[in-house]
């Protein structure tokens, strides 16, 4: 796997970049198409947004959610698939579907779009690629040379995977990120996401450090784990919404557990500083205090601040044996602020590494720069690349 992957990153960087402004036309079919975007969510009216301010018209959406069919999202009509496509059999159908429960399900599209014709099926990915200044980067979503440009990072990380699953996931992930094929990613392993029961198991002394706690997602499944047999748990949850729903789920807890929960409302970084929260209620956005001024200027609601620390400043009654890092792209600041926590402890490192298309490599290479103590295994618990954990487990802790 190692040459296949050396093989890929091969290629270079001016054919990755004519290869990917040409993709979607000549996935297409032609240039100036009309356009259909199958799935009519979020990232379906983001890229419709998109297309809006390149004078490109989306002919409109088509949709298997019946609800939709006759309505209008911004001036676009939804229509169900059959009607769009005997309505515009020529068009391209640009598949905007992308979650963590369906996927990217571009086969079974292409499967149900067949049956009325020779549609054209093709993914966003490949849209997006041609439009680059509007639509990138979008979570992992780059053009696929700069992945090249980080060749010697990106196949240093791989000897760092300590099964095959890992090494075939890891694979997968970089073909996805220069080819834009996403069949060969990995369907959801079975275990609890954070606690992946094939490599290593929570005990009764475990102290968790839950950065990114959100609404008590993670601790209801650390509860239910260990049977609420533990030493401490550390939730630190910036975001007000969700340090909210935290608290009303800590109060239904008896006494027993709760004391054993100690819950922040504070982010956790590279160093002490104030942040700003913008919190549009269901999910939040990390600034920098510079970012923050841009965005307030255009924005003046919706931002909080929030003091943020950092791993090695905090004072712990117990010290953390387990940290978990999901804080939307914000990862590689808590690692830089955590460098002599990780040195000196060596806990079980849990990090989220798909918010960003380069956290695949560099955050396993960061954490393996501060100790050789760590096997690392990579593990999908949704669909499409959604929920990518990277497991850093000293050796004392590995089943």
């Amino acid at each position: 796997m190692q040459t296949e992957l050396n093989n890929l990153l091969y290629e270079e960087v001016l054919s990755a970049k004519k290869r990917a402004a040409e993709a979607f036309d000549k996935l297409a079919g032609g240039e100036n198409k009309k356009i259909v975007l199958f799935g009519s969510g979020e990232l379906g009216r983001r890229t419709n947004k998109g297309l809006n301010e390149l004078g490109v018209e989306v002919a409109c959406y088509a949709d298997n959610n019946k609800k939709l069919w006759g309505s209008e999202i911004n001036g676009v009509k939804v229509l169900s698939p059959e009607e769009a496509a005997n309505m515009y059999p020529e068009a391209v159908f640009v598949l905007t579907i992308w979650s963590a429960n369906i996927g990217h399900p571009i086969q079974e599209v292409q499967a149900q779009l067949s049956a009325f014709g020779k549609i054209r099926v093709v993914s966003f990915i490949y849209l997006y690629w041609k439009y680059p200044e509007t639509f990138l980067p979008y979570w992992r979503c780059d053009l696929p040379f700069k992945t090249i440009e980080q060749f010697e990072l990106v196949s240093s990380a791989f000897s760092l995977w300590s099964d095959e699953a890992s090494q075939r996931e890891y694979l997968a992930q970089i073909i996805w990120r220069l080819t834009g094929d996403s069949s060969k990613l990995a369907n959801p392993v079975a275990f609890d996401q954070y606690f992946p029961d094939d490599i290593f198991e929570v005990n009764n002394d475990e102290v968790f450090a839950d950065i990114g706690a959100f609404d008590g997602d993670t601790l209801k499944v650390f509860l239910e784990k260990t049977a609420g047999n533990f030493k401490h748990y550390y939730a630190y949850e910036p975001d007000p919404f969700g340090y909210l729903k935290l608290n009303e789920f800590l109060s239904t807890l008896s006494s027993d557990l709760s004391d054993k929960i100690t819950a922040e409302p504070i982010g956790i970084g590279s160093h002490k500083e104030t942040i700003m929260i913008e919190t549009p209620g269901s999910y939040f956005k990390i600034l920098f205090p510079e970012e923050a001024a841009e965005h307030a200027s255009k924005n003046p609601t919706g931002f909080a601040p929030v003091m943020s620390r950092s791993i090695d400043e905090l004072a712990f009654g117990d010290i953390p044996t387990y940290i978990k890092m999901d804080v939307e792209g914000f990862e590689p600041h808590i690692i830089f602020g955590a460098q002599n926590f990780i040195k000196q402890h060596k806990p079980i490192i849990a990090i989220a590494i798909y918010h960003t298309f380069d956290h695949l490599w560099r955050l396993p290479l960061a954490v393996n720069a501060l100790s050789k103590d760590y096997d690392f295994y990579l593990r999908p618990h949704c669909r499409a690349g959604w929920e990518l954990i990277c497991y850093a487990v000293p050796k004392n802790r590995l089943k």
